[in-house]
């Protein structure tokens, strides 16, 4: 059975976009937060929020050595403080902004 969602193929720049919110994802593609989480589990292999969480950190990661503000990376993350943005690194990549700031550039 083929999916609208078969057609994306942008889900980085998508979940970027609409703040790595999946209910807000949802929204916007016309379909059920459970059918999207569930979507992109069969697709992706990971379970939703994991892989929302995962492409947050590498954008934080990408904007970090890039060398731009913590208030300028929580906003364009989609965290509504840097506090948040803060606890998520530590959370899900087990390092600071610190030593984002410091390390090599990306390799995207």
């Amino acid at each position: 059975m083929k999916s609208k969602l078969d057609s994306i193929r942008d889900w980085r720049l998508r979940a970027a976009r609409h703040g790595y919110r999946l209910c807000v994802m949802a929204e916007a593609e016309g379909v059920s937060r459970c059918w999207l989480g569930t979507y992109l589990k069969m697709k992706f292999g990971r379970p939703a929020h994991a892989l929302l969480a995962e492409w947050r950190v590498h954008e934080t990661k990408r904007l970090a050595c890039a060398g731009a503000k913590t208030a300028d990376i929580a906003r364009l993350t989609g965290f509504a403080r840097t506090n948040s943005l803060y606890r998520s690194l530590r959370l899900h990549s087990q390092t600071t902004l610190a030593q984002l700031r410091t390390a090599l550039p990306l390799q995207i």
